[in-house]
């Protein structure tokens, strides 16, 4: 008796595992705004640098937002979204300080008051194999936008992303 039942939650659990392999992403999209997401994350950053002997002071603070909107795939063989990656910064305060990377600067070297830039992407979805082009935010492996600044690096290009095995 106990070895059919140890059978019978073996063939339950490889028939679970089987089941969900055969389900694709795409077939479980819920829509193009039914699926939709988004956020938005305010950094505030301050740099000083501890210059020696009298040197200039370049110490900067500045306020960023950075947003991210994401839509669902639309329901079909083929889904189809876009997404929206954007920042803003501004500098608080009358500092002038733009030789610190932090802060841009304009080509008479003065520093920017406020600043902005995004992009967007188109994505594709078939099964469980995702397409996107545009400008996109990337944590891989081998290439990752660095997200320790005040705002991360964007990439422009194609992601080919697929779940099938």
């Amino acid at each position: 008796m106990l070895k059919a039942q140890k059978l019978t939650l073996a063939v339950l659990i490889s028939a679970a595992i089987i089941s969900s392999a055969q389900a694709s992403e795409q077939s479980e999209a819920k829509g193009f705004v039914e699926d939709a997401n988004g956020s938005i994350l305010f950094r505030t950053g301050y740099i000083s640098r501890d210059k020696k002997q009298g040197a200039k002071d370049t110490s900067s603070v500045a306020q960023s937002a950075i947003v991210s909107i994401e839509s669902g795939f639309t329901p079909g063989i083929v889904g189809f979204g876009v997404g929206v990656v954007g920042d803003g910064s501004f500098k608080i305060g009358e500092n002038k300080n733009a030789g610190n990377q932090m802060i841009p600067k304009h080509n008479d070297g003065s520093a920017y008051d406020h600043w902005a830039r995004g992009g967007g992407s188109v994505k594709a979805r078939f099964s469980n194999t995702t397409v996107r082009y545009g400008t996109q935010v990337l944590d891989l492996p081998v290439l990752a936008s660095n997200t320790g600044r005040m705002v991360p690096e964007y990439f422009t290009g194609t992601l080919l992303t697929s779940h099938q095995i």
